[in-house]
């Protein structure tokens, strides 16, 4: 059996840690991901050996971890990135069809109150008095969030059985 041979390399040109704390903006994905000949050979090929190849399941293996080298090679060239700390994944999405003003000054009053509670830097007590304001703020918002979603839960299904009984096109339309 011959071996593969790659017209392109195979190999990152970015370094492990730097993908490791990094995940890809799948939502900016340019139109042309693999525009060289190059890769687009390489990925024929590969494709080529794997039809080929169904001999052993070593071959196929081996066939398919450079076919994943070549794809994340051109990832990591062409989409870009952002950074995994937790500082990116911690966020607040306000895009919720609940979501409203009183659940934002909440919101704001929990952050607020978290981050006078993460750098205090003084005596134990009052770090103590200011985790437990946190923690009830928190509370407080997390119960009204509950409730802001149990009620649009609520009345949307309200308005699809509202639909399905008087209005059944309209349902199938929405």
């Amino acid at each position: 059996m011959a071996k593969f041979k790659t017209l392109c390399s195979t190999k990152s040109q970015v370094s492990k840690d730097c993908v490791e704390n990094k995940r890809y903006k799948l939502k900016s994905i340019p139109n042309e991901i693999f525009p060289s000949d190059l890769s687009k050979i390489a990925l024929q090929s590969i494709i080529t050996q794997i039809e080929r190849t169904r001999e052993t399941q070593a071959n196929i293996d081996e066939i398919y971890s450079k076919l994943c080298d070549v794809i994340t090679d051109e990832m990591n060239n062409k989409i870009p990135r952002f950074s995994t700390s937790t500082n990116t994944r911690k966020c607040l999405k306000m895009n919720k069809p609940f979501w409203n003003d009183k659940l934002r000054i909440l919101w704001n009053d929990m952050h607020a109150k978290e981050n006078q509670f993460l750098k205090f830097k003084g005596k134990a007590s009052v770090k103590s008095k200011l985790r437990l304001d946190f923690k009830s703020a928190q509370t407080i918002f997390d119960r009204k969030l509950q409730t802001c979603e149990r009620q649009h839960r609520q009345s949307f299904c309200i308005d699809i059985e509202i639909m399905t009984t008087k209005n059944p096109n309209a349902f199938w339309k929405k």
